[in-house]
């Protein structure tokens, strides 16, 4: 078995790997640049990445594109959607992938049937809120230098954890596209790129980065998880500062107290 194909709710890669269909799920190919769903399409079920990438997106009324996240093997999308009955966003293969769509309302009988499944969807959902709330935090409490570390960690981590090189990250999205989702412009990222290889922490390529030096890339993650946690502890007990942008791209500071 490719150790790329993720396991989906019922916990093995069924499928791919069960002979016969499938009643709540079937896999679907599609090529590069396909679109899965449109932003405002109807709600029908989920989508497990088995092969491939995709990224979702959001367009402005300018028509400017704004790139919201990544999914790689293992992810879920689509679960934005379950309030709402309408997908808030476009999903687009970055490559040639593969998909394991779920229909819904089968996953919601099956879940009735099995409390494994229930448990394993719940698993699923918690594992996106929290990282939806990371990515949120992540764009509003970190420096640029921060935000290229912490995500080419987090790609890594995804991809490995489906059988994926430890030590190199592939990019099939473009250079744009990830300023985008990090909220920078291209020549910054550019700038951090060019930093992090001068430095010696990673080997930049046309569509992978090779990470050179985990540990020193790992610091900034470390300083970042522990100023979140201390921020979080501050505006729990009440008595965090207000805080200011930085012009720059800079982690909002707390003013000082007069």
């Amino acid at each position: 078995m490719d150790p790329s194909i993720a396991s989906c709710f019922l916990g093995k890669p069924c499928a791919v790997s069960i002979p016969g269909p499938v009643p709540f799920c079937h896999l679907r190919h599609l090529r590069k640049a396909e679109h899965l769903y449109h932003d405002g399409d109807e709600f029908h079920g989920l989508f497990q990445v088995v092969r491939g990438s995709f990224k979702t997106l959001s367009s402005t009324s300018a028509g400017i594109e704004q790139v919201l996240d990544f999914y790689v093997p293992g992810d879920f999308m689509g679960m934005d959607a379950i309030s709402g009955e309408l997908y808030p966003s476009t999903a687009i293969a970055l490559q040639e992938s593969d998909v394991c769509a779920i229909s819904y309302s089968a996953l919601n009988e099956l879940c009735a049937l099995h409390s494994d499944v229930q448990n394993n969807v719940h698993i699923a959902m918690s594992r996106e809120i929290r990282r939806k709330a990371e990515i949120t935090t992540l764009l509003g409490y970190t420096n640029v230098e921060e935000r290229v570390a912490i995500f080419l960690l987090d790609l890594l981590d995804r991809t490995a954890r489906t059988g994926g090189d430890t030590d190199q990250v592939p990019l099939p999205m473009k250079r744009h596209e990830i300023a985008s989702f990090l909220g920078m412009s291209g020549e910054t990222l550019s700038r951090q790129f060019t930093r992090l290889q001068r430095l010696g922490l990673i080997r930049a390529r046309i569509n992978s980065v090779q990470i050179m030096h985990r540990t020193a890339l790992e610091s900034s993650r470390r300083q970042w998880t522990e100023a979140r946690f201390s921020w979080t502890a501050l505006l729990s007990s009440g008595k965090a500062p207000e805080t200011r942008r930085v012009p720059g791209d800079s982690v909002p500071s707390p003013t000082a107290e007069v």
